[in-house]
């Protein structure tokens, strides 16, 4: 049988999350619900970079930048699921 290995705790609380949000994302008579997913799309398409993500430089701060720019792509990607789910 084939197993699954996550090279740290955060990709698998990462995985975990978009498990439970795709499942979740299955309950399309929930008006809450679909309210909560649009606000997130708005976030993750239309929300604003705090000018600290807009470059990107060097040392212990930039790694936070990428740590952030990644967070972002995470959420567009949750999301674009969650809608493509709810899509089907």
């Amino acid at each position: 049988s084939a197993s699954v290995h996550y090279s740290n705790q955060k990709e698998l609380d990462r995985f975990r999350q978009l498990v439970v949000n795709s499942v979740i994302a299955t309950d399309i008579m929930d008006q809450d619900l679909k309210q909560l997913r649009n606000a997130r799309w708005e976030k993750a398409f239309f929300g604003h970079e705090d000018e600290h993500t807009q470059s990107i430089g060097t040392g212990p701060l930039a790694l936070g930048r990428a740590q952030e720019r990644q967070m972002q792509v995470d959420r567009k990607a949750t999301i674009v699921i969650e809608h493509l789910i709810q899509a089907s």
